[in-house]
């Protein structure tokens, strides 16, 4: 797996989410926080499996994270998938 990790989306419930930049590199964009502080206070909460931790595609996630030093233990995946159709958008 090649993936870099640019960002990191969080939320604390429901209608309390954020992304956080770390790495975007196109014109005009913010730096972000720093790339080593953030997954420093992130270590603790991801590394304790009695925090709940509820996302999709977690496996790519503890991957990336795991590269980068932050372990990662007990969550609950969600898998969606979007409906697919062969019916091309307004034409029944």
């Amino acid at each position: 797996m090649r993936a870099d990790l640019v960002g990191i989306a969080l939320s604390a419930g429901p209608g309390h989410a954020r992304y956080v930049a770390l790495g975007h590199r196109t014109l005009g964009a913010d730096a972000g926080l720093g790339r080593e502080a953030l997954l420093a206070a992130l270590a603790k909460p991801l590394a304790d499996a009695a925090v709940a931790k509820v996302g999709h595609d977690l496996k790519q996630a503890t991957l990336v994270l795991g590269r980068h030093g932050v372990p990662w233990r007990g969550s609950t995946s969600i898998r969606c998938s979007p409906a697919i159709s062969s019916t091309p958008p307004g034409r029944a």
